[in-house]
């Protein structure tokens, strides 16, 4: 008679252990799923001044450098406002298993912007200071190149973003060629329950009206890293994209 709770209790923390790991998988586009390829995005552990060597399916980072962050503070003696600037460069090689490479070159920036207090006197008993700290602003721009050797063409990833102290807005991101333009849409798991509350985060890639890929760079509490590949589109898209998702892959690592 003991082991029937027991046995109960285990069955209702599995049961919702599942259900919870579902909640957690990232709400690609229906279409997509069902006419996609997905990978799981595997990689080795990261060493300081390498890009990590992601591999999915076909697709794999064969080479890379990650460079340093370099931030710079500006500010004036007497004004109490303060802004940071921060920037780094990386670079990475990505090929697809069938003798093409992708080229990405990576330039990331970040402009802080937040008031601070100045402190004129300060002891055990006393604090003379002039302003208060708030205020805060940040814009991060996230630019990358990307070049396929099979098509010669030039791609340009952009991500921007905002945040200030009442909200985070992810402003218009793309992935273009200067004549193509793929639009990036933010996706993630609405989640409503489960004992945890971390969502899967990702990207669609959106062009003439349908999702032609996907990455997850954020798996939530549980699951996996993940890619989705629109199963017709050229091969030379699939590495474009392919390369875009690893860069975003790279990107959030680094910075989330």
């Amino acid at each position: 008679m003991k082991w029937i709770p027991t046995l109960s209790l285990i069955y209702l923390l599995l049961s919702v252990s599942v259900a919870d790991a579902q909640e957690k998988e990232l709400a690609v586009d229906p279409d997509l799923a069902k006419k996609g390829e997905k990978y799981e995005v595997k990689y080795k552990a990261y060493r300081v001044g390498n890009v990590p060597r992601y591999r999915f399916g076909p697709f794999k980072v064969v080479a890379g450098k990650a460079g340093w962050t370099k931030t710079s503070r500006l500010s004036s003696i007497w004004s109490n406002e303060v802004k940071l600037l921060s920037e780094s460069k990386s670079h990475f090689n990505l090929v697809n298993g069938q003798g093409d490479t992708a080229w990405v070159n990576t330039f990331f920036y970040v402009s802080t912007q937040y008031e601070e207090s100045i402190t004129l006197f300060s002891s055990s008993f006393i604090n003379v200071a002039i302003g208060e700290d708030g205020n805060f602003e940040e814009e991060a721009l996230f630019t990358a190149s990307i070049l396929v050797n099979s098509n010669h063409d030039e791609w340009l990833l952009r991500l921007n973003a905002v945040e200030n102290e009442s909200q985070y807005m992810e402003t218009y991101s793309l992935l273009t060629n200067g004549v193509r333009k793929i639009v990036l849409k933010h996706i993630y798991t609405d989640f409503k329950r489960g004992f945890f509350n971390a969502p899967a985060l990702g990207y669609e890639f959106w062009e003439a009206g349908e999702a032609i890929g996907a990455v997850k760079y954020f798996p939530g509490k549980m699951g996996y890293n993940a890619v989705w590949l629109r199963k017709k589109i050229p091969e030379d898209d699939k590495t474009l994209l392919a390369a875009a998702a690893t860069t975003i892959l790279f990107l959030k690592s680094m910075n989330d």
